[in-house]
Parts: structure tokens; sequence; C-alpha cells
């Protein structure tokens, strides 16, 4: 062979692989390195599961405080929760979801204070409620908060099953899109170490499919409805018996929710024709165009009311121009916040935010609720309701389990002034609209029936009593925001109820 003859040329393939091999091998030495030097793992830092982890830490050591703990819930060190070393207080800790989070601590820490003060005992309260965490992430949390060594553990949840569901669902598809690929780098420690150095700011979370206006978008089968409330009664047992193991008393609460809300998902339990589920839904709406427009203008399409419509500005309304609002009962009677020798004035006797701090949409709102809780029909109004109260029947009669027609005939009975009809009506309503974002007669059940098998915990039927302290029974606007969120006024009335349970431990 002739000396000056070229050799065998190389595919692109080894090519390409000989390129890389540098690159290759300065990652694995580079990861061998940091897995030495850097003493702390992928998990220790905010998980990108968000909660749903059982995994991640969510509670790490507070390099700021000896012997404190700090949370990684949220990814922002302004908004995280410091939780100091354990002393001679009696320990408090909250758990839920955005309700939890709104829970003004201090002011139950204020009351358990002034209640044992003559024996000499203090208290201290840990908020670890988070925003849009149902059960299953609280039970994570809930779990690994033991190594706090708290004396009462709190338990307000119940009104973010299904929204958690379906963020938890968008995060699954997210991953699926990614291919596994995040899952993968997440292991590596040089990741997870240029992710802390660029991750400058938390993206926003993405919307989740069961919070959409359109309940197309968030139809669930009842048979998966109802298995999501079983995982809601195991996760609340699991929390009780975690709790048992650590010797850490338990405060179980059913959980206060807007029953003049309309359920936004029905599914049915059946298959049905379209031409039959198309007329099943034209007769709906025809029956609704029944009802006279004043008592039905904020219910279709709805008005989706949110809880920081009450503080977010711009409605210019005063507190003279309020509605005409029901008298609460007893501890609702009066807000808490105003001091005492304060004239009782129209703006301090509401549980709500100032009015002129509203925006737009809350009167409108409001103006129908007073409609609606004072209607006083007219001749042709009553006739008019009659004739939808009989239209609605044949429908609940045809689909009983149907929680918008169940939600309008209960409407109709309270409109006609059958108001012990018109409660049981909205109360079976809400148990059957198939994802709910609030509590109902059913999810309450189970917290009563989980306090029962669990002799060492002590039940708050939070929903009971708000019943008991509202006319009729009917829980509105008065004490809520939207559909689950208490008025700040309620959130201390809640937290005087909490405190006469909890201070009633025998904690020695």
């Amino acid at each position: 062979m002739n000396a000056s003859s070229p050799g065998p040329r190389l595919s692109i393939g080894r090519k390409l692989i000989y390129a890389l091999l540098p690159l290759l091998l300065t990652v694995v030495v580079g990861e061998g390195m940091l897995r030495l030097i850097v003493p702390w793992q992928a998990t220790e830092r905010l998980h990108r599961s968000r909660g749903f982890d059982p995994a991640a830490r969510y509670l790490v050591p507070d390099p700021e405080a000896p012997d404190g703990w700090v949370t990684q819930i949220y990814g922002e060190a302004n908004r995280e929760t410091h939780i100091p070393a354990r002393d001679d207080r009696r320990r408090v800790v909250l758990f839920g979801g955005s309700n939890t989070r709104g829970f003004p601590q201090g002011e139950l820490e204020r009351l358990l204070d002034l209640a044992t003060q003559d024996a000499g005992i203090d208290w201290e309260v840990i908020n670890l409620g988070r925003e849009g965490y149902g059960s299953r992430r609280v039970l994570y949390l809930f779990e690994q908060a033991m190594l706090l060594e708290p004396d009462v553990a709190v338990i307000y949840s119940g009104h973010n099953e299904f929204v958690e569901l379906g963020f938890e669902q968008e995060l699954k598809l997210s991953a699926e899109a990614m291919g596994g690929l995040s899952e993968v780098l997440s292991q590596l420690r040089s990741f997870e170490l240029l992710a802390s150095a660029l991750e400058e700011e938390v993206v926003a979370l993405p919307p989740t499919n069961l919070d959409r206006a359109d309940p197309s978008q968030r139809e669930l089968p009842w048979e998966e409805t109802l298995e999501v409330y079983a995982e809601y009664r195991q996760n609340l047992g699991l929390m009780c018996d975690i709790a048992a193991d650590h010797d850490v008393a338990v405060l179980l609460c059913s959980v206060v929710s807007n029953m003049v809300w309309l359920p936004r998902v029905w599914t049915p339990l059946e298959p049905l024709e379209e031409r039959v589920r198309k007329q099943h839904v034209q007769l709906f709406q025809g029956s609704f165009k029944l009802i006279p427009k004043r008592f039905r203008s904020a219910l279709m399409p709805t008005i989706r009311l949110r809880g920081q419509a009450w503080k977010s500005g711009g409605s210019e309304r005063s507190a003279d121009s309020i509605p005409r609002l029901r008298e609460l009962l007893g501890p609702l009677a009066r807000n808490p916040q105003v001091p005492a020798g304060v004239v009782d004035d129209t703006r301090s006797r509401t549980l709500w935010y100032d009015p002129s701090k509203w925006d737009p949409v809350v009167p409108e709102v409001l103006d129908w609720y007073a409609e609606v809780m004072f209607p006083d029909p007219t001749a042709a109004e009553v006739e008019h309701l009659m004739r939808a109260a009989q239209s609605f029947g044949a429908l609940v009669s045809e689909v009983p389990d149907d929680p918008r027609a169940l939600f309008m005939l209960g409407l109709v009975s309270w409109l006609t002034d059958d108001r012990a009809e018109a409660v049981e009506l909205w109360r079976r309503a809400a148990s059957f609209d198939r994802s709910p974002n609030n509590a109902n007669a059913r999810s309450n059940g189970i917290v009563l029936e989980v306090a029962r098998e669990h002799p060492q915990v002590t039940l708050l039927d939070a929903d009971g009593l708000f019943r008991s302290r509202c006319p009729d029974g009917v829980v509105g606007y008065e004490v809520m925001m939207d559909a689950c969120h208490l008025q700040p006024g309620a959130r201390y009335v809640l937290m005087s109820d909490m405190a006469q349970l909890i201070r009633e431990y025998d904690l020695r």
C-alpha cells in the first residue's frame, strides 16, 4: 500500500461521539466532585412536584436560627415560615389550604395565652397552611412536621380536594411532555446547583383544569369523584394515626362553605345518548328562564366572585350603600375585630373588608344576594316561580343527582318561602357536584366519621356551628367571600371556637 494513501474515514456518528466524549467526561467528573463537596441532596430544595412528592423535604434546618426550622414550600425566601427552636411553650400547628393560611394565628395565640395566664402557661401557634393544598399534600407536610414536636395539630382541610387533583394532572401532563428529561436532570447535583443559581423568581403556577370558567373543561365521572372522597377519608385517617404515634393531640375541623353557591359540574351516572343529554340541558335552560330575572341575574352565567375581589379596590362603594344583610347570631352578630366600646356602625357590623376596597364585581353579587335573601315576590313572580318549581321538579325526578337542577329547585323553594326544603336541596346539590371547589355535606360527613373512628381526636364541627349562627341554617355572603373562604371577621370567630377546645387539652 502506498504510504501516502489516506487511512479509513470515520463515520459522522463516530465523529460526533468522539467530539462529545470530553464534555461527557467533564460532566461525570464534575458531578462526582460536587457529590463529595456539596453536603445536600436534591430533595432538600423545593421539589418541582410542588408538594406532591413525599420524598421531598418541605422542612429543613434554619441556617439563621440554631435548632430552628424553615419551610421549603413556596420557593421564595420571604414567603417561607420560620419556626424557632422548641421551648417550654405549648405548640399548636395549623394545617390546611388557603383558608388555613389566612387564619389570624396571632389571635388564636392571644386567646390561648389569655385563657391560661393564671396557670402560667404560654402558647405558640405556627401556621403551615398553604394555598391550594388538599389533603394529600397536607398529609406529606403533616408527617414531616412531627419533627417540630407539636402539642396540638389543627387540621382544617377539605375545600381543595378537586383543585389539587386538577393541579396534579397538569403537572403530570407537563412532565410527560418533557419525556422524563426534567426528572432525570433533577437527580444531578450540577443541574440542581445551576437551577438554584438561576432561580431568581418563581414561575407562576399553571392554572388548574378543575378551576376554569367552562365546566366542560372539568368534568369528572361520578365514580372518580367518589374515589377522590375515598382518598380524602384515607388521608385524614392517616394524619390522625401519625399524630397518635407521636403523642400529638388533634383538633379535626369540618369546613365552612357558602351554601348559596351554584354547583358547576354534572356528569350522568350512566351514559346518556347525546340526544337525551341535549334535551336535558335544554329543559334546564328553559326552567331557569322561568325564574324572574332579578333572582337569577348573578347565577347564569355565574359571576366568579373571588376572595381577593373584596380587597382589590375600585368599587367606590360606601358603607351606607351596603345591601340589606341578614342578622347573624351569637359570636357572628358583631365583628370581633371592632374593639369593645366602639360604636357598632354599619361598616363595623359586617365581617367584611372595608367596602371602599371592593372590586366592582362584589356589589353586583351582593345586590343579587340581597334580592334572594329578602325576595318579597309579586303575584306575577310567584306564578312564574310555581311553574319553575314544577319544571325543575320534573328534571330532578328524571335525574335525581343533577346538582344544578337540585340547586335551582332549592332556590325556587327559598323564594316561595319554603326555607327548610331549600336548605335540604342546597345541601344535596352541593354533595352531588362532581368537582366542587368547596366543602359540602359529603366531605364534612367524612370529617365527622373520621373523628368518631379516632377516639383521641377532638372534633370541631365548624360547619355545624356556623350554620347554627346563620338564619335558617344558610351560610352565605355575610360569612363567606366566595365558595370557601371566610370573611376576615368570621376567621376571628373561628379562632375563638378553636381556642375553647384547644385549651381543654390535658397536655402535661
